[in-house]
């Protein structure tokens, strides 16, 4: 009578299921990208912390401050990583979405983590590049562990960037379209002088999809009306890209339009019942145009 082999069962069996998790696990295009960026992060800073040594040892002249400008230059090139790692990892990484920072500042220190643990071990590898002053090598290399401190920097500053971009604009004042207005009568000189602006809005009400129109707008005749003639006369030209105008059926979108400055100067907010001068408008100039939810009633 046999005897069943219960160890060997349980072990064929635990075997059989670490594979069949393995596979799985190896199969899953997340986790494989997951595992890639890890090797390839390793790899190059790795290639980073004999670039230290090659620096010091033999690029710089040694009357030069070699330990400060060995230092400053892998500076910069961990930080040009660390712009690097902002622009792969949602494209590596596509189950971290854009708008979850915290998957996304995990995965940037982890990587902070695995760049300081290949800079480190490097140091105690100098005959993987066939140098044999072991200490020197170390000496130069081992410093540069700190640098990878500024790699999660790039991350942070596109996350400011991204939360103040997010922030709503001021209203200073609302425009409706008119189906009534006309154009004005300007005389030939007036039509002349105009100012070149580049209105910049959506063309459907809630689609993220930037579009320019440029106008060139009579010096006499106010931004919201220079707005209205603009929509009219694309709409026309263009039928297959008709800027969205309604809320619905009976009822315009209201607007607002204001000059996006950078992150150290106020935003200049257009009122369109003024003309481009009394707005300070220049030529050239692109006024961001946004269409207000419309009102529930």
């Amino acid at each position: 009578m046999l005897r069943p082999n219960f160890e060997s069962e349980a072990r064929s069996i635990t075997s059989s299921a670490v594979s069949e998790a393995r596979g799985k696990l190896l199969r899953n295009q997340s986790v494989r990208n997951t595992i890639l960026y890890v090797l390839v992060t390793f790899a190059v800073f790795a290639l980073v912390g004999y670039l230290g040594h090659l620096l010091a040892h033999s690029v710089l002249p040694a009357e030069s401050d070699v330990s400060f400008w060995t230092y400053s230059i892998i500076l910069g090139v961990v930080f040009l990583l660390g712009m690097l790692h902002v622009t792969s990892l949602r494209s590596f990484m596509p189950w971290i979405r854009p708008d979850n920072y915290l998957q996304g500042t995990l995965m940037t220190l982890f990587m902070g983590v695995i760049a300081g643990m290949a800079v480190f071990l490097m140091s105690f590898s100098p005959r993987l590049f066939q140098v044999l002053a072991d200490q020197e090598f170390r000496a130069n290399v081992r410093p540069l562990v700190s640098t990878v401190l500024i790699f999660p920097l790039p991350y942070f500053i596109q996350w400011a960037y991204e939360a103040y971009d997010r922030i709503p604009p001021k209203i200073f004042k609302k425009w409706r379209y008119n189906p009534l207005l006309q154009m004005p009568y300007l005389t030939e000189a007036e039509f002349k002088r105009t100012t070149n602006v580049i209105f910049v809005l959506d063309v459907r009400y809630g689609e993220r999809n930037s579009y320019d129109i440029r106008s060139f707008i009579p010096d006499a005749m106010n931004v919201g009306d220079g707005f209205q003639f603009s929509l009219d006369e694309h709409n026309e030209d263009e039928p297959s890209r008709r800027i969205e105008i309604r809320s619905s059926p009976k009822e315009f979108f209201e607007w607002h339009f204001y000059v996006q400055r950078p992150w150290y100067q106020k935003n200049l907010y257009v009122d369109p019942d003024r003309t481009c001068r009394e707005n300070h408008l220049l030529n050239g100039v692109r006024i961001i145009a946004r269409r207000l939810p419309p009102v529930k009633k």
